[in-house]
Formats: structure tokens, C-alpha cells, sequence
């Protein structure tokens, strides 16, 4: 997903942070931000590991220290195959 600054000045202090829902497992997903700045990419993994196949939900918050609008969150939705319980990551 790209980070873009659509208003004036600058955006720095980029940082991504992960809330699991409640009640399920954590650590199954990593969100990095490619720069500390925009323009900017936020880059997700889901890994099955030892996941059941199930649903699973997290909250990624994007953030800037002076941005208005800050935090951003996007939902990411992981469903493991059975196939995919080998290590395998799944990204996007």
C-alpha cells in the first residue's frame, strides 16, 4: 500500500503498529513501512505457522507524530490453508 502526503509540509515519523483481536493468536503478521517518510510503502505478511485453518484479524494503525489525520488503519483479514501451515508466508 503507498503512503502518499496529499497536504503541505512534510510527513515523517512513519511507524505501523499491530492490534490482533482480541481472544485470537498474535505474532502471525509483520507491517513495516519502507521509509520513515513519504512517499512511503506499507508492506504486510501473514504467516500460518502453526496457525489453525480459521479466520484471523488485526489492525495495522500507520501513524505520523504530525499528521491531522493520524492514525490511519487498514483491517487485514488472514484465512491459512491447510497447505499454507508449513511456514509458508502469504504477502501483499
Amino acid at each position: 500500500m503507498t503512503i502518499t502526503n496529499a497536504g503541505g509540509g512534510g510527513l515523517a515519523g512513519l511507524t505501523a503498529d499491530i492490534e490482533y483481536t482480541a481472544g485470537q493468536p498474535v505474532g502471525w503478521l509483520e507491517a513495516i513501512v519502507t521509509a520513515a517518510e513519504a512517499p512511503s510503502t506499507l508492506e504486510v505478511a501473514a504467516t500460518a505457522g502453526a496457525l489453525a485453518p480459521d479466520t484471523f484479524t488485526a489492525r495495522v494503525s500507520v501513524s505520523a507524530p504530525e499528521a491531522t489525520n493520524s492514525p490511519q488503519d487498514v483491517t487485514v483479514i488472514f484465512t491459512p490453508r491447510e497447505t499454507q501451515r508449513t511456514g509458508e508466508s502469504a504477502s501483499r
